[in-house]
């Protein structure tokens, strides 16, 4: 053939693919453009998008959706949008799913948010005030008190539970507003001091009069049966599980894998027991454990030695990548007497540096109290939890998660992300020959009080498990001390979805992990691991695990 007419013929197919390809990339482009002008508009109004509670801000939230849904192909979008545009899908399904309870026999849907008036004069930011912020607020604030003037609550068939909330945010209403009151006239435009004044009377009037026939309502309504209080706490249980940790079980479902996990568990425990010493239980051995600890005034200081050993095993095991600004943080004393009964992390916030926080001993408790306390916080238990709220756990993660520049991540909000990491580091440093075999069995001991803490929060929310009830389960089981046992208790009574995250989320990171070793052979490396998962900020697990395994 010719060299002219090979030329004219290769160019002849080729044109076609390079006119897909250009399409294609236009597609593309279109696609990730429209989702990050959508985000936007997400974030500019996330606040209210979070609460969605005046229809207002439903019908705006429905609006953006649509638009998600009808000019974004997810399939054209890289990796790091893709992750995105997932994260903002659930936080629109969240609000959405949480507001279906406002429904038509619902009285809290006349409502306002608590902070409306708050928020008001708070969106124009630093500097802009009066006129340019209160311009429209008083028609909105006129539109409100129609509404609670001519809203029927009378002869429905409604739930005395929603009643009893309505009342409440009644009740947050009128105080928030009258809290801001005197803000909202001085930020009137001029002349129109009056007629606001009218207005806000106006409005107070019809908050206290709605108020009132809910009051009223309340109480002609019978009180829910045992039943219905119990069908209610397990729907809201099973939204967090599903919505906030992908979960694909309901909270009856979980509490079967949480006995299975606490009976695994258990026998981990006794094996190790067995090998250390055949003639006595785990829970006679942690006994013994439990008197290596340091004199009333060293509990700050072995934590600090904890963290650091931990800091240096992981760097020297090349575990994880460890940024220079994960390398600092501060191990201080919290309070002797506060709610919570064991170390926490307390992350960086305007200005203040994050720490490791220990609980000391209560200077003014008894020789039984302090013994007690020292004995809890033991040598070998403060090894584990220095990792778990130092590095590699808590601090390393935060740090990490700040320089993501991901906005829309930061706000979902994943306690299985954030505790089911810190928990498989717990296990992961133990995989990699960090403890020694008292460390090991306390580790074990700590990984059975997160299945527990599974058992307990399901049992009090649904199966009528009390909290002394709990308490005394955490006693018998798991030798915790009286005092430990019943701050644990009263935190699940009060938060079960979020002492269920720590075991959820393990679950879900070691499943990934196994996934990906699989997938990657050879190549993989804890390293590698970690540090790609780190990458995505606060994501449910679920969620990181579609975007590595998107076709």
């Amino acid at each position: 053939m010719e060299p002219g007419r090979f030329r004219l013929r290769r160019a002849a197919l080729l044109l076609p693919a390079l006119v897909l390809a250009l399409l294609a990339s236009s597609l593309l482009a279109s696609s990730a453009s429209s989702y990050r002008a959508i985000e936007k508009d997400y974030l500019k109004n996330h606040r209210r998008f979070r609460f969605l509670l005046c229809w207002e801000d439903i019908h705006d939230l429905l609006g953006l959706e649509a638009r998600l849904v009808e000019t974004v192909v997810p399939d054209d979008l890289a990796r790091d949008a893709y992750a995105d545009y997932l994260c903002l899908r659930l936080l629109i399904d969240r609000a959405l799913e949480r507001v279906s309870g406002l429904r038509k026999d619902d009285p809290g849907r006349f409502l306002p948010p608590g902070d409306l008036f708050t928020r008001a004069l708070e969106k124009g930011g630093k500097g802009r005030t009066g006129p340019a912020v209160s311009l429209g607020m008083r028609r909105y604030l006129e539109v409100l008190a129609g509404r609670l003037e001519e809203a029927d609550v009378a002869g429905r068939e409604v739930e005395k539970r929603l009643v009893r909330e309505a009342i409440e945010r009644a009740g947050r209403n009128e105080k928030t507003f009258r809290a801001d009151w005197d803000l909202l006239l001085d930020n009137a435009p001029p002349g129109r001091r009056n007629e606001w004044k009218r207005t806000g009377e106006r409005l107070l009037r019809a908050l206290e009069a709605f108020r009132l026939r809910l009051e009223s309502l309340r109480d002609r309504l019978p009180d829910p049966t045992e039943a219905e209080k119990r069908a209610a706490r397990k729907a809201q249980l099973d939204f967090h599980l599903r919505l906030g940790y992908g979960l694909e079980m309901d909270s009856a479902a979980l509490l079967r894998r949480a006995g299975r996990f606490f009976l695994e568990t258990g026998k981990e425990l006794e094996a190790l027991a067995s090998s250390i010493d055949p003639d006595r239980s785990w829970r006679e051995i942690y006994r013994e454990a439990e008197s290596h600890h340091p004199g009333p005034d060293g509990l700050v200081d072995l934590a600090k030695r904890c963290a650091r050993d931990a800091l240096a095993f992981v760097i020297d095991e090349d575990l994880v990548t460890v940024p220079e600004a994960a390398r600092r943080f501060e191990v201080l004393p919290g309070k002797a007497r506060g709610p919570l009964p064991f170390a926490f992390y307390r992350p960086a916030r305007k200005g203040r540096p994050p720490a490791f926080v220990a609980i000391p001993c209560d200077p003014d408790g008894s020789p039984g109290e302090v013994r007690d306390h020292l004995e809890a916080n033991h040598r070998h238990w403060m090894k584990v939890v220095a990792l778990h709220e130092g590095v590699p756990g808590h601090h390393l993660q935060f740090t990490i998660a700040q320089k993501i520049d991901h906005p829309i991540r930061r706000l979902v909000s994943c306690t299985s992300y954030v505790e089911g990491w810190a928990l498989y580091c717990e296990e992961m440093m133990g995989r990699r020959g960090y403890y020694g075999p008292l460390d090991r069995l306390t580790q074990l001991r700590m990984k059975l009080w997160r299945a527990a803490r599974v058992l307990c929060s399901v049992s009090i929310n649904q199966r009528g498990l009390t909290r002394e009830g709990a308490a005394r389960f955490l006693g018998e089981k798991l030798l915790f001390r009286k005092v430990h046992a019943r701050k644990e208790a009263a935190m699940y009574a009060d938060r079960p979805a979020y002492f269920c995250g720590y075991a959820v989320g393990f679950w879900q990171i070691e499943a990934l992990r196994e996934k990906l070793e699989a997938k990657w052979g050879e190549t993989y490396s804890d390293r590698r691991f970690h540090d790609l998962f780190l990458s995505f900020g606060p994501m449910p697990v679920p969620l990181i695990e579609k975007v590595l395994f998107r076709r």
